[in-house]
């Protein structure tokens, strides 16, 4: 058989490693100290396209666009509404969508928008 191992001296032994590591990344981190910290760069993932692809997917997820749309999708299909109320409704939100990005380009007097922004 072998030499017996007292718990102390795995402890001990456990315990020397760990104030090692300890040191070691007390060291890797003191280079780190009086930098700036840079936040992500991309929203949900690194690939600029589908970066932004994601961006405006949530943005319209929430838009009060989507929902009024397919709110009167719903009405038009049970009945509630006409047809021509349908294609109402939906010009007078396509045509405000449409100001809305006319007055922003003539707010910022050029156009600056990346073509995710512009559907």
């Amino acid at each position: 058989m072998g030499e017996e191992v007292k718990i102390e001296q795995i402890q001990e032994k456990i315990s020397e490693r760990i104030d090692e590591l300890e040191k070691k990344i007390e060291e890797d981190l003191e280079q780190f100290k009086n930098r700036p910290l840079q936040s992500r760069d991309y929203f949900i993932c690194k690939n600029e396209y589908w970066d932004l692809w994601f961006q405006k997917l949530f943005a319209q997820f929430i838009s009060v666009k989507i929902w009024i749309i397919a709110l009167i999708t719903f009405l038009l299909y049970f009945g509630k509404i006409t047809n021509v109320q349908f294609a109402s409704i939906l010009g007078i939100i396509m045509g405000l969508k449409g100001t809305f990005q006319v007055a922003q380009v003539w707010k910022k007097k050029h156009d600056d928008m990346t073509p995710m922004d512009k559907t």
